[in-house]
């Protein structure tokens, strides 16, 4: 399945996947992870993230809202849900949803990488 990757510190790139727990927790280097829906556009979006991001030391921030404001930290995989709640992957025109909404920025003397934009 496809989704898009969002590590601040590396950059959003388009990514396989498979719907296991493992697997969330290699991509996203963490040990523990979170889903929540954020818009972004007009598209809804399950997003995969490190549910301990805040607790680490400097966390950055990998997609805010359309103020400004920091919604979620770390590494984070966007991909949607079927109506069981399973994962699934992202068209051409979803991924390109993203990357049309990426930016980046700088924080203290380091480049992110965010998603912009983005509400639930």
């Amino acid at each position: 399945m496809k989704g898009v990757l969002i590590n601040p510190k590396r950059g959003i790139s388009q990514v396989d996947f498979k719907d296991n727990l493992e697997e969330f927790y290699n991509l996203l280097e963490c040990q523990t992870i979170d889903i929540l829906s954020v818009k972004v556009g007009n598209i809804v979006y399950d997003v995969i993230c490190d549910d301990e991001a805040l607790l680490k030391e400097n966390p950055i921030p990998s997609i805010v809202d359309k103020n400004g404001s920091a919604i979620i930290f770390g590494n984070a995989l966007l991909c949607k849900a079927d109506n069981e709640g399973n994962q699934i992957g992202l068209t051409k025109g979803e991924i390109t949803n993203i990357l049309n909404h990426r930016k980046i920025g700088i924080l203290g003397n380091s480049i992110t990488y965010i998603v912009f934009g983005a509400g639930f």
